[in-house]
């Protein structure tokens, strides 16, 4: 787990929390390839396992990334919100 506890907007810090970047994914792939020999079975359960981890990587990057720059874009507007919220009070008093 990946503790988050604070939010830094130019010097000003505000705790928010624990973000939980946990998770699992698994995938299983069947294929009908030609063996020859046990070299070429080998040959074979590589390039299916390279396949799939080039699949895995990929959605990988996708939704972990994706969602990660969606997060880092909600906090920078908290940060600007806190940030107002702070100036209107200096104004105030």
């Amino acid at each position: 787990m990946h503790q988050c506890s604070l939010c830094g907007c130019r010097g000003m810090y505000i705790p928010i929390g624990t973000l939980d970047l946990s998770g699992n994914m698994v995938r299983q792939v069947e294929a009908d390839m030609a063996v020859e020999d046990d070299t070429s079975h080998v040959a074979n359960i590589g390039k299916m396992v390279e396949d799939m981890e080039y699949k895995m990587r990929n959605l990988l990057q996708e939704v972990y990334f994706g969602k990660a720059r969606d997060i880092v874009g909600d906090l920078r507007s908290m940060c600007t919100l806190y940030l107002v919220i702070g100036q209107l009070l200096i104004l105030s008093s």
